[in-house]
């Protein structure tokens, strides 16, 4: 994908709110977020394809949730992105409602996670020869929700946007493969996530992870503009 107007970031993140916005249209109760890429999600546990953190950016004085794409998540299509975004917002409304819908550290996802996504259009697979719903997984139960024709059909034109998203699978050994603190892991040090001051074009100051900064522009998905470090 080439741009000569605007950051290829810029359009990837543009395009993740613009899916963002929409599930918002269909269910008003999902809160704004900040919607962040990474460039991947690999760690001790497996790898990431998204996340939703609660009160992770302090935004004009609001503290506002983050939800993270991998570049393992974005290589891998439309439905995947779509899909994951869903799943996240699933996250963000159970938040919402004061709905515990994970345990053990936010790797379990429970039957009334699995509710709430049915509301939004993901369903728990059933076994293709017998049709009767799987077994959850032991470790992160039922988060492998999945998108039905009707939810795709919903997200028609945000599909054919993602689709035109052309990124490739995480190069190796590159800077990004974060070696540090994995969430799934509940045995390794927890240290603080240093953190800086950036502004963007409609936004005086905010602060966020210093990594965010290091990793890729970090594109405003509202003035288009890339945040920069505040002194």
């Amino acid at each position: 994908m080439v741009t000569h107007d605007q950051q290829v970031s810029g359009v990837v993140v543009s395009r993740l709110n613009d899916v963002w916005r929409r599930i918002q249209e269909f269910h008003p109760d999902v809160p704004d977020v900040f919607i962040v890429t990474k460039a991947t999600g690999r760690g001790r546990g497996g790898t990431t394809l998204g996340h939703y953190h609660a009160g992770q950016w302090d935004v004009d004085l609001t503290t506002t949730p983050e939800v993270m794409l991998s570049g393992e998540c974005l290589h891998s299509g439309a439905d995947q992105i779509l899909q994951t975004l869903i799943h996240e917002s699933v996250h963000a409304v159970a938040k919402v409602r004061g709905v515990q819908d994970t345990s053990r550290q936010g790797r379990y996802h429970n039957r009334r996670f699995v509710e709430i996504a049915n509301e939004f259009g993901l369903v728990w697979p059933t076994d293709d020869e017998t049709g009767v719903a799987r077994a959850p997984d032991g470790r992160i139960g039922f988060s492998s929700v999945q998108l039905t024709d009707e939810t795709r059909a919903k997200y028609r034109h945000q599909l054919k946007r993602l689709a035109c998203i052309q990124i490739g699978r995480p190069l190796s050994g590159q800077a990004g493969q974060d070696p540090g603190n994995d969430p799934d892991d509940p045995t390794k040090p927890k240290t603080p996530t240093p953190r800086v001051k950036v502004a963007c074009g409609c936004r005086e100051a905010m602060f966020g992870p210093k990594a965010w900064l290091e990793l890729t522009p970090l594109i405003c998905g509202l003035c288009n503009e890339q945040f920069v470090e505040k002194v």
